[in-house]
């Protein structure tokens, strides 16, 4: 079953809920999304960054990014663990966990007060959304795109996290944990 599929079959379920689109990740209400689906996205199939391309072990896995350097990682979710690997490193968070929903933060030079200082001022902004999953560990998975937040709870801004995953895998992520009773939808 495709991504597409998934997201119509949860949707019909909770027609009064906000849900991303597996095709641009915007908030729809689950009663709209195939009509968005159509009428926005005609003839689109679902997009190959939310299929698992890669493996952590012998589990598919999307491929995203560390934020620190750009150093490429993975993100699993085995049977009963969400599971990050990256080049140096592995770490795992047990299922089922406290999941929470937010803002990413992300900062740039400010233009008008720029120059060759090194303390030049910044201006922050709103970069996006991030899952956090708590356990012992935690894992931070963010998406540089404002997708739906679901009936999760919501957490503070956040300034790092551990993984940046491209939209269509974060949204393919939320539909994954949806489907397995682990992320609430807020009818």
């Amino acid at each position: 079953m495709s991504l597409v599929d998934t997201a119509r079959r949860i949707a019909k379920s909770h027609p009064a809920a906000q849900l991303p689109c597996p095709l641009c990740a915007s908030s729809v209400k689950g009663e709209n999304l195939a009509s968005h689906i159509t009428k926005v996205h005609a003839g689109a199939v679902s997009p190959s960054a939310a299929e698992p391309r890669a493996k952590i072990d012998t589990v598919p896995a999307w491929r995203g990014w560390r934020t620190f350097l750009k150093l490429p990682a993975r993100l699993a979710l085995a049977q009963n663990a969400v599971v990050l690997r990256g080049i140096f490193a592995k770490r795992s968070v047990d299922l089922p966990c406290e999941i929470e929903t937010g803002t990413i933060v992300d900062s740039r030079p400010d233009a008008i007060h720029g120059g060759g200082e090194y303390n030049t001022p910044s201006v922050s902004f709103d970069a996006g959304t991030y899952l956090r999953f708590a356990g012992p560990r935690e894992i931070v998975v963010a998406c540089r795109a404002k997708a739906a937040h679901l009936g999760v709870p919501r957490g503070p801004n956040r300034t790092k996290w551990d993984i940046e995953l491209p939209r269509e895998a974060y949204v393919a992520v939320q539909y994954e944990l949806i489907d397995r009773g682990l992320l609430a939808v807020d009818d």
